[in-house]
């Protein structure tokens, strides 16, 4: 094959974009800018001005690939070194040292630190510096497939199934009469509407229900928008959110009474503003990915501590409807917050619909904050009469 002709070969051109993707997929951004077809990427590769090599996954690798710089660098030609065993680029003193920088990258996904001795095909020795090694294998998505991370999400599920078959709950007393269902409906949201904390924790779970539950329908579009990124990526963003809501989790769970919730619910609404704010100005992912922790501990507080609240102030025999109310609230309202923000997203963008929403979500938590000491005052009572000291 003529050397002109190296980087219009088929099974080049893909292995061409293979590299590519892999390159974007580890480090978030591009080795050579991904305009125009295969075919003229390809050919950018292979004139790059700096060196490209790669090799497959075999027990002992085989070089597979080499641009132009790199060809003439270990002064081979492209059948000669599309055939050399990757551990013959390095003399046999540097070997284990390639070797502990193989395993480096199969572990971490890839370096960017490396450093070593090189041996051309004639004998001559030259030294690489700032290597970046991308490798093919990664987590669960990457090393086997989107099912098995749907899989595993499943089984999860079973400590859920589990922990229900511990819960005892106290026989109570019916009523011996209802009221009609309209009437009691009717009721129940005239009770929530005159209870001022009921009133205005319900709009704030709804305005965050509307303004920044949408991120997650729409974290597949960031995450294309903002990083060109991939399945791994949108995982690693999903995955600190979640880690985020279990850190909420963890902190509700140490709390001994709803004490201080409501200076919670106000200050994790504010954080998830900010956060959607940033999330949607951020190009670099390590700084997303904080930001969705942000996101999924600011969104867990907001939701349970208002459960918590609401589940203490509210009257026995209009709890029932006062929780269904809060159910709307958040599940029933973030759908309608999802549509909506696909349509905007349609029009103006992902980026752009999460910082408004973000906006929007910092805007009613600010509006909701100046309401706290009237909030308080209200429930002061109740908690006085439960034994909770409110200061």
């Amino acid at each position: 094959m003529k050397a002109a002709e190296r980087w219009t070969n088929s099974s080049v051109i893909r292995w061409n974009k293979l590299l590519l993707d892999s390159f974007r997929r580890w480090l978030g951004r591009d080795l050579i800018e991904r305009t125009g077809s295969p075919e003229e990427q390809a050919k950018a590769l292979y004139h790059a001005p700096f060196v490209v090599v790669a090799h497959g996954m075999e027990a002992d690798p085989i070089l597979n690939y080499g641009n132009k710089i790199a060809l003439g660098l270990w002064e081979l030609d492209w059948e000669r070194f599309i055939k050399t065993p990757s551990r013959l680029t390095a003399e046999p003193v540097d070997q284990a040292e390639r070797a502990r920088m193989l395993a480096q990258a199969q572990e971490k996904g890839f370096i960017d630190d490396y450093k070593g001795v090189r041996i051309s095909g004639t004998g001559k020795r030259f030294l690489v510096e700032q290597a970046i090694g991308p490798v093919v294998a990664g987590l669960v998505i990457s090393r086997y497939s989107e099912a098995a991370c749907f899989l595993i999400n499943a089984l999860s599920y079973v400590a859920v199934l589990v922990a229900f078959a511990f819960i005892r709950v106290k026989p109570q007393p019916s009523t011996a009469a209802h009221a009609p269902m309209w009437r009691g409906l009717g009721d129940g949201i005239a009770y929530a509407w005159h209870v001022l904390p009921i009133r205005l924790l319900l709009i704030l779970l709804a305005a965050v229900a509307v303004t920044a539950a949408p991120y997650n329908t729409l974290l597949p579009a960031i995450v294309h928008e903002a990083f060109t990124g991939d399945a791994q990526t949108l995982g690693f963003l999903a995955g600190a959110a979640g880690l985020g809501a279990v850190a909420g989790t963890l902190l509700l769970s140490m709390r001994r009474n709803v004490r201080g919730l409501l200076g919670y619910i106000v200050a994790a609404a504010l954080a998830v503003g900010v956060a959607l704010v940033g999330l949607a100005l951020s190009r670099w992912l390590p700084l997303s990915i904080a930001l969705m922790g942000v996101i999924g501990f600011g969104i867990l507080v907001v939701t349970v501590s208002t459960n918590m609240v609401l589940q203490t102030i509210v009257d026995d025999d209009k709890r029932g409807r006062v929780m269904s109310l809060y159910t709307v609230a958040f599940l029933g309202i973030a759908p309608l917050g999802a549509l909506g923000a696909g349509l905007f997203a349609d029009r103006i963008g992902a980026t752009t619909t999460v910082m408004a929403g973000g906006i929007g979500c910092l805007l009613v938590a600010a509006a909701i904050a100046r309401w706290l000491p009237l909030i308080r005052l209200h429930i002061r009572p109740i908690y006085a009469k439960l034994g909770i000291n409110l200061d």
